[in-house]
Formats: structure tokens, sequence, C-alpha cells
């Protein structure tokens, strides 16, 4: 961990969140998507996305433009069979969902779950980069919860940062993602994007990790979550193509993740 906290304190800003009660019960696996093949495009052994994640051939990686975009290409991931834990320990029963387990120090309480995991992304970014002052996060669009630099008076240890995202994460709303993002066209799609779908009872959101081109301009992309209850944020596995999996085509319509059905048309971009 310590080698990429070194990378990022090298980059230079992007993030945001939601609650939903859903558990992993009530997955897509309704749908009979039980199980999807290893990949030949995973390099089990590689611990960072752009290593462990190989491109399908024709195939070329987009370089990331903006530094957030650069940070999640150099966050780590767990080592070989790495697995979703929940915030009690217990591994998530859905294995075949995911390709991959960031490496981030889990919570212990149940906070990390949907597009609450948005947020502990950018806000490690900004931690990384001692951006403490934009650690600052609105609830809904009346009500900021208490800066992270006016919590941490000083303190600016990782134990003191979990502690603030545990108390904000706890605070947020199904609807405070949409107070620090826009909708844009799926043609402008970058690393650091999400897809959101909000509703008063289930809501949902994933971040685009990674991005791919042929030339012919057909792009792909890797996709991360995490989901109900608390859990490690995942790389998510491709339902409907296994060999292309862990990668999605970018396309109009519906984009259906293990767990989730999107539409592509609910892609946002921080402001």
């Amino acid at each position: 961990m310590k080698i990429f906290y070194c990378i990022i304190l090298l980059l230079p800003f992007f993030l945001g969140g939601c609650n939903a009660y859903i558990s992993e019960n009530e997955a897509v696996e309704a749908e009979n998507i039980n199980t999807i093949d290893v990949s030949k495009l995973i390099n089990e052994t590689k611990r960072t996305l752009t290593s462990k994640f190989r491109t399908p051939e024709g195939y070329t990686r987009i370089n990331p433009s903006t530094p957030f975009a650069v940070f999640l290409n150099h966050i780590p991931l767990k080592g070989e069979k790495g697995t979703v834990k929940l915030f009690d320990g217990t591994d998530k029963l859905n294995k075949s969902s995911y390709a991959g387990v960031l490496d981030l120090q889990p919570f212990t309480n149940n906070v990390q779950f949907h597009a609450n995991a948005i947020y502990r992304l950018r806000a490690e970014f900004l931690y990384h980069n001692k951006r403490y002052e934009e650690i600052d996060f609105r609830i809904n669009n009346k009500l900021t919860f208490v800066s992270y630099n006016t919590f941490a008076k000083g303190d600016y240890s990782y134990e003191k940062f979990l502690e603030y995202m545990d108390k904000f994460l706890t605070a947020t709303t199904t609807n405070s993602l949409s107070n620090l993002a826009s909708p844009i066209k799926l043609k402008e799609i970058n690393i650091g994007d999400v897809f959101m779908q909000m509703s008063s009872t289930k809501s949902h959101a994933i971040i685009v990790m990674d991005l791919a081109v042929n030339k012919n301009g057909d792009k792909i992309m890797l996709l991360a979550q995490s989901y109900y209850p608390g859990q490690d944020i995942q790389i998510l596995s491709n339902p409907s193509n296994d060999k292309l999996s862990p990668w999605y085509e970018v396309k109009d319509g519906v984009l259906l993740t293990p767990e989730w059905r999107f539409m592509t048309s609910d892609l946002i971009r921080f402001n």
C-alpha cells in the first residue's frame, strides 16, 4: 500500500453517494446469470488494474485524461483469488459477480454500499493528494456535512480519515450523488464517470475504472461497484459476454451487470 500512496501523491479531483437497502439475494441472479467463466483477459497474479486486466485483441487502453482517472488506474487490487468481504468479515455469496477486488481498508460498520463506494474513491483520491479542503461533500442541495478539515482538527492520519468517512457515509442519502453530478452523453464517456439509477426505494451506482478503444472507435470499459450490505469495492464481471469479461462494450441501450440493470442514459459526471 505504501507504493500506491507514493504513486498517488505524485498526481495533482472528481466523485458522489446514495444509500439503498437491497440484499444480495435480490440481485439479478433471478435471471439465471449464475456463473461467469474466468476470462483469458485476467492475469490473476497482478495487483493493479492495468496489469491484471488485459485488453482484448485489437483494443488499446485510453490514456487517463484527469488526475482522478490516473488514480483509479493505479488503485491496488487484492492478490490472486482475492475475495470480496462484507463489512462483518464474511464472504460475499455471489462470487461470480466480480473479477477483482480493490485493496482498500474495510469499514467495520455497514456504510460502504452502492454509491457510497464512489464517495469513498473520491475521498481517497483527495486525501492521498492532501487536498483536504475538497473533502467537503453535500448531503443534499441544502445541507453540507461537516468538512474533513473541521473534523480532523489537524489530525490527518489515515485512521482519522476513515473515522470521518464512516460518519459521513452514515449520513448520506440516496439523493446525495445527484447534487454533485450532471448527465452526459455516452459518446463523452471517460474514466471516473458514473452510471446511476436513483429512486426512493432502490438505488445503485457503478463507476468507470478504465477504457479501451479499437481502430474503429468502438470502446470497452471496466466497471466497479459495492453492493448491499456494505462490502469491498469490486471490479464487475460481464454476465452477457464471458469472452469479453470483465470488459463491457460501450454502446447505447441496456447495461446489464451481475446485480443491476442500468441504461447507458444513466451516465453522469461530477461537476
